[in-house]
């Protein structure tokens, strides 16, 4: 999870292996609620980022 996590932050796209690995060990619903986790979460950074807002 950290590795696709890192990767899609990082270069915006994620390996096959790691897509593999994740398929292997998740089921497709997980893999989902994942993929949105980890979205909001680069959205809402990037959208504090721009926007200058401090969190406490």
């Amino acid at each position: 999870m950290l590795r696709f996590t890192e990767q899609w932050t990082s270069r915006g796209r994620v390996a096959g292996d790691v897509l593999e690995r994740l398929a292997a060990a998740l089921t497709p619903e997980h893999v989902v609620i994942l993929a949105a986790t980890v979205g909001q979460a680069n959205f809402t950074s990037r959208f504090n980022v721009v926007f200058g807002v401090e969190l406490p």
